[in-house]
């Protein structure tokens, strides 16, 4: 079977889309537990004064079934922008049909059009497929870095 795939970037109306998307993603990964993020946290950002990110949602057959959440970045050593993806999510009942292509596609548009010089983001090393497909595109797994975090816990403390 065909299907018609849309993809477009976000706007205030997807909000009630994007939280569904994100909830979708948690429970996806076994994390619903680590939501504390509400519809106007999100909205805040993606639609707010403190604007930061930018959501692709795609559909299929009308239907949202994929985000793509992203944001910019800056790579000193290339001196040019960069885009970072946050949470990239297909509802595993729409994998395989070449809307992650699509979408990756559409994304690497943007990062064109805004002079970027490179699009990054995190895989857990058990998402296989997850992994398979960025290579698939084109994407190198980079061993030499490792992610760290300070929690707003670790942050409260170094400012006291």
């Amino acid at each position: 079977m065909h299907q018609k795939f849309e993809i477009r970037l976000a706007t205030e109306t997807d909000l009630p889309t994007i939280f569904s998307l994100v909830k979708s993603l948690a429970d996806h990964v076994g994390l619903s537990h680590e939501i504390t993020a509400t519809e106007d946290d999100l909205g805040n950002h993606l639609f707010g004064d403190a604007r930061y990110v930018d959501v692709l949602i795609g559909y299929v057959e009308s239907s949202p079934v994929a985000m793509i959440i992203f944001y910019p970045g800056f790579s000193t050593f290339m001196g040019k922008p960069s885009l970072h993806i946050e949470d990239f999510y297909i509802r595993p009942e729409f994998r395989g049909c070449g809307l992650g292509t699509a979408i990756f596609k559409y994304l690497v548009k943007i990062a064109d059009s805004r002079g970027c010089g490179k699009i990054e983001w995190y895989a857990t090393e058990w998402n296989e497929g997850a992994i398979r497909f960025y290579q698939k595109m084109g994407a190198c797994k980079l061993n030499e870095r490792k992610l760290f975090r300070l929690s707003a816990d670790a942050m409260r403390a170094l400012m006291a």
